[in-house]
């Protein structure tokens, strides 16, 4: 069964970033080479705090394909980076949507300064995260008990958290969560796909294939 995940919409997202993520995600597929089947990978939705228009730091505007009110049970949780994500005021049914969702999710990620709303809703205390190169400091400053890392595109925590660097760092992000849920054989052929250089972690050298046990929970 295709996991299902949510992305995040909201004024002055970056639309390269969510369309990057949204584009590999819907087009993975699972192939039985026994059964010569293909199955999705991923049933993705887009989901806001209003049914209205959301318009982009570029000014593109974009209808999500439901409310928060109409959020059930997702997997996957992800908030795309945007100069937006780094306004004071989150809307408080955003930041309800992600406190609620966190118990059931299997996974919560943001691509960029996805990661100050995660931070505005407590979901980074005491973990490791990172953002855009040059936000690492503000991040830090913002959210002083955070674990900021610098110089890694993509960020685990434990099993449950993914943060990535800006840009193509979401191509990463969006290609570990592939790999996390359905192995390196699946993650490369989405690499594949969109022609992006990409090696599935070593199991024993990496810390992103083997979750930390020892993460707070959320």
């Amino acid at each position: 069964m295709a996991k299902k995940v949510e992305i995040l919409l909201y004024d002055g997202m970056n639309e390269s970033e969510f369309g990057l993520i949204y584009e590999i995600l819907a087009t993975s597929e699972i192939v039985n080479q026994q059964a010569r089947s293909r199955t999705r990978g991923f049933q993705v939705d887009t989901v806001a705090d209003r049914i209205t228009p959301i318009e982009t730091s570029n000014g593109v505007k974009m209808y999500p394909q439901k409310g928060i009110a109409g959020s059930v049970g997702a997997d996957i949780l992800i908030v795309p980076g945007g100069p937006g994500a780094r306004k004071p005021l989150v809307p408080q049914g955003i930041l309800d949507w992600l406190t609620r969702a966190v118990g059931n999710a299997e996974m919560i990620a943001a691509s960029s300064t996805g990661v100050y709303i995660l931070g505005r809703a407590g979901l980074i205390l005491n973990r490791k995260v990172t953002t855009h190169y040059t936000l690492l400091d503000d991040l830090q400053r913002l959210y002083p008990r955070a674990k900021v890392e610098s110089k890694i595109r993509v960020v685990a925590d434990g099993k449950n958290l993914l943060t990535s660097a800006g840009g193509t760092g979401a191509i990463d992000m969006t290609l570990e969560i592939i790999y996390r849920c359905y192995g390196p054989e699946v993650a490369v052929r989405a690499a594949h796909r969109i022609e992006f250089p990409y090696k599935p972690p070593e199991p024993k050298k990496s810390s992103m294939s083997v979750p930390d046990l020892s993460a707070p929970d959320w």
